[in-house]
């Protein structure tokens, strides 16, 4: 019964390394997309140029949306890995107290 310590122990640290890094995950966000104008040789339209700006705009309300929606799920996979991480040294102190 000795070996499962240090399986649990090594679990643990496996789940400590996930939940970092998914919280590190959960801190990173798409970056918006930015018009450039064109170059001055060609001609401005200002019907295209409008509909160009609406869709950038609709374009970023999305990314908006997608990094929010990242964000929660990164963060609620490590607290997820954290739990694990608790209920590993719960199990290994559990183990080690027996004998």
């Amino acid at each position: 019964m000795t070996v499962i310590f240090p399986i649990w122990l090594l679990l643990a640290a496996i789940f400590s390394y996930l939940a970092y890094m998914q919280w590190r995950l959960s801190q990173e966000s798409l970056r918006t997309f930015v018009f450039r104008d064109r170059e001055e040789g060609e001609e401005k339209q200002e019907g295209s140029q409008e509909l160009t700006r609406e869709t950038i705009q609709e374009f970023n309300n999305y990314l908006e949306m997608l990094n929010y929606r990242n964000q929660k799920h990164h963060q609620t996979a490590a607290i997820g890995f954290f739990v694990a991480v608790f209920l590993s040294l719960v199990s290994m102190f559990m183990v080690v107290g027996r004998f």
